[in-house]
């Protein structure tokens, strides 16, 4: 749905504006069902498992890359405008009758998601590949979702420093608002 083809689809009908909240919807939508009829495919007979004690360094190991991982998505959503990767910003646009929110970004920005449609993508491979216990069904999942992200990425150190500047920016924005 992120292709031009789609797009020029929507615009045709008149609809241009609900493209991302479109694929946001369809794309919430697959996971849900995907999430809801899981089966695994084969018994889990394990492609790696490792012996993790309550307390031990691999158990810690384990939750800290998780945690850092879901504070990086979450750090992701604050630094990027997270009402308009969910498409809503365009909708409110539209209905006020501004251009697309897009036109006010830096050419930076523009340039990130030319790269990078999906940014909290790189936390959730780490998500689904570093656990003690990796069983086929999710070995599955993990290999398509790494395939569908190395072919469809082409970040390069201009968007991860465009990135981090964003990321600093709203970090001394947070800290000023507390101090006041």
């Amino acid at each position: 749905m992120a292709s031009s083809w789609w797009k020029q689809i929507i615009h045709s009908t008149g609809f241009g504006v609900l493209t991302r909240s479109l694929y946001v919807i369809a794309t919430s939508l697959a996971l849900q069902i995907v999430c809801n009829w899981w089966q695994p495919l084969f018994p889990c007979s394990p492609i790696w498992q490792f012996q993790v004690l309550p307390g031990s360094f691999l158990s810690f190991l384990c939750f800290a890359v998780h945690a850092i991982s879901w504070l990086l998505v979450l750090a992701v959503c604050l630094t990027l405008d997270y009402a308009e990767l969910m498409g809503v910003k365009q909708v409110y646009y539209s209905i006020l009758g501004l251009p697309s929110p897009l036109y006010q970004k830096s050419e930076e920005h523009r340039r990130l998601f030319q790269h990078f449609r999906h940014p909290l993508s790189s936390s959730l491979l780490v998500v689904l590949w570093f656990i003690p216990m990796m069983c086929w069904d999710r070995f599955l999942l993990a290999s398509g979702f790494t395939l569908y992200l190395l072919l469809g990425h082409s970040l390069d150190t201009e968007d991860y420093d465009y990135l981090k500047e964003q990321y600093e920016l709203k970090e001394e924005q947070l800290w000023q608002s507390r101090l006041r």
